[in-house]
C-alpha cells in the first residue's frame, strides 16, 4: 500500500515533491495565462459585427497587451465569455479567471492519501485524505 500527495491534480511520491511542485505552480499563475483562459484579438464593431482572429494569444501576447486592439476572453473553468474588451479590461480578467483557476485547482492545498492500513481487499476503505498547507504562500491567487 502506499502514500501519495496530490497537487495541481498532479500526484508525488514525497510531501518534498509535492511541495516543491507549488513553487513551479506558482511561477505559471505568475506568467501563464493561458494555463486557466483563451484570448483572441477581434476586429469590427457592434453595428457592423464582430470577427474573431481564429489565432489564440500566447502567453506573452497576453501578458503584453496592445491598447490599441480589442479583445476577447474566455474561461473554460467558469464557462465566461466576455467581448469587446480592451488590454485593460482584460488584464482584470485574466486575475479574476486566475482565481477561478487557483480555487478549482485547490492551490493551497496538498492532498495526502494514505492507504497504507487498507492491506485487507475484503475491508476495503478508501484512503485517508489528510489536507497539507503548501510552504509558498497561495492565498494572493484565491
Amino acid at each position: 500500500m502506499t502514500i501519495q500527495y496530490r497537487y495541481a491534480n498532479t500526484f508525488y511520491d514525497t510531501e518534498n515533491d509535492a511541495q516543491d511542485s507549488v513553487i513551479d505552480f506558482k511561477a505559471r499563475l505568475d506568467n501563464n495565462p493561458t494555463d486557466w483562459m483563451t484570448v483572441k484579438e477581434i476586429i469590427g464593431s457592434q453595428e457592423s459585427g464582430w470577427q474573431m482572429n481564429p489565432i489564440t494569444l500566447t502567453d506573452e501576447q497576453i501578458n503584453n497587451l496592445d491598447d490599441t486592439k480589442v479583445y476577447m476572453a474566455y474561461s473554460p473553468v467558469t464557462g465566461e465569455n466576455y467581448m469587446p474588451l480592451t488590454a485593460s479590461e482584460v488584464t482584470v480578467k485574466v486575475t479574476e479567471f486566475r482565481r477561478a483557476y487557483a480555487n478549482w485547482i485547490e492551490a493551497d492545498k496538498i492532498i495526502k492519501y494514505d492507504d497504507t492500513a487498507n492491506n485487507d481487499a475484503e475491508n476495503y476503505q478508501q484512503p485517508l485524505a489528510i489536507v497539507i498547507t503548501p510552504n509558498q504562500d497561495m492565498t494572493g491567487y484565491l
